[in-house]
């Protein structure tokens, strides 16, 4: 699969806790974000438990404005193209049903990766070339356009061998899906006639993978938590969809120098059958906790993985989070944590995708509910527990551009368009909201 690789600023958390410290619980996790956190967390002392996780919504605002650069006889220009987009997310659904004392089991639905883009850039000069005794009304104009999205699908199990120490494991169908399209339209006007150059590419395509999540999670005295999680890569099943390109530089009656070009590209969709299309990644935290309050932090490490053939040239990357939970009664309490979501990609293969840092910080307030319900037969407890979290984080990156740089008011000169890289700052903001029910 080429739409799995991962991507930094995945800005929904699977669990409200997570989502009120920044995704620093890990070592000491419960209820059904777990199931990717850590699977040995989907322990739970209840019979049944919902745990519903969504984004209310998420708001990015992205700077694309460097994404296409004219450099003209008169100077250097950037069309307009920032990006504010406000996007609800879903982020997981997840059941556990407790099967004896010691093992519980689970199914989780887990939005892993969503993202959309629509850019739309315009520029318009006119110029004079040295090879030109009059102006060259020059018009151009960038869209590109794309969707994503990554879905996990599965079941977990954990099981407390000890009071002290519990294992887990999960294993995900991936499903993911990507569409872009791009479009690059030059216009050249003079009193002889009119060049247009055309650049345009599409891809559609659909795949589906494999994957599992191995945790622990021991308690080592005096308060003291450790955990640590191992997700595998992502092993490609095999994907679908089409791929097709078109370049075009013609002009009308000879009006502009230069050879004449149309062509149409539309080659086959890489296999993947059996290929890594998403490195590992292995997870150790920490946690100390009291009866009122804890902190947690953890390291997350990732391998190197290069597929060019699939677009992938990820390298090690390493990212920490670290926060705390109070309670300031028994059925209210706070979070806050901060994270860096570091990008293990290492290069840009199209226009418009971007290498980018992210940095953070979240916080949360949960409040508790909890009932006695009489069947008839016994009295059991009821728990509704609904979480609200706010993340921020500020992203830093590299953005992959183009140039158009004529020297000459030619077609060769026209269609000559070079990549580039653009220092660019993202901001996301994310409000969370989780639900459980435990009875």
């Amino acid at each position: 699969m080429t739409v799995s690789s991962a991507f930094a600023d995945q800005p929904a958390y699977f669990d409200a806790e997570a989502a009120m410290t920044a995704g620093s619980n890990m070592a000491l996790v419960r209820g059904g974000g777990a199931a990717w956190s850590n699977p040995a967390g989907l322990h739970t002392s209840e019979n049944n438990q919902f745990d519903l996780t969504v984004s209310a919504f998420v708001l990015r605002v992205r700077d694309f404005s460097r994404v296409f650069r004219a450099e003209l006889p008169s100077g250097t220009y950037f069309p307009e193209a920032e990006e504010v987009t406000i996007q609800p997310i879903p982020s997981a659904l997840v059941y556990e049903r407790r099967l004896t004392k010691d093992v519980t089991a689970a199914l989780a639905i887990l939005v892993t990766a969503a993202d959309t883009m629509d850019l739309t850039g315009d520029l318009q000069r006119t110029e004079t070339f040295s090879n030109t005794p009059e102006p060259v009304e020059l018009s151009a104009r960038a869209d590109i356009s794309s969707q994503s999205q990554t879905y996990r699908i599965g079941p977990g199990v954990s099981w407390e061998i000890s009071p002290r120490v519990r294992l887990g494991l999960s294993t995900f169908l991936v499903y993911s899906s990507f569409r872009d399209s791009s479009v690059l339209r030059l216009v050249a006007k003079s009193s002889a006639g009119t060049a247009e150059a055309l650049g345009s590419s599409r891809r559609r395509i659909s795949g589906f993978g494999g994957q599992m999540a191995l945790g622990a999670q021991w308690e080592l005295g005096g308060g003291v938590i450790a955990g640590t999680t191992l997700r595998t890569p992502v092993v490609g099943f095999g994907q679908t969809g089409s791929l097709s390109s078109e370049t075009s530089v013609l002009s009308s009656a000879g009006s502009f120098p230069g050879e004449q070009v149309a062509t149409t590209l539309r080659p086959d969709v890489p296999i993947t059958a059996g290929l890594l299309s998403e490195p590992a990644q292995l997870v150790a935290g920490l946690a100390f906790k009291q009866p009122t309050w804890w902190l947690g932090a953890e390291v997350e490490v990732t391998p190197p993985l290069v597929r060019p053939e699939l677009a992938i040239d990820e390298g090690p990357e390493a990212n920490v989070r670290v926060g705390g939970r109070i309670w300031i009664a028994d059925a209210y309490s706070l979070g806050l944590g901060a994270f860096t979501d570091r990008d293990a990609s290492r290069s840009t293969f199209r226009t418009g995708e971007a290498v980018v840092d992210y940095y953070g910080g979240a916080t949360g307030f949960e409040w508790r509910s909890r009932y006695s319900v009489n069947d008839g037969e016994e009295t059991r407890p009821l728990v509704f527990s609904t979480t609200v979290a706010l993340r921020y984080a500020l992203g830093i990156g590299d953005l992959e551009s183009l140039v158009f740089s004529p020297s000459a008011a030619t077609l060769d000169e026209f269609r000559r368009v070079r990549p580039a890289s653009e220092r660019v700052y993202f901001h996301a903001l994310t409000v969370q909201l989780g639900s459980s029910l435990a009875f």
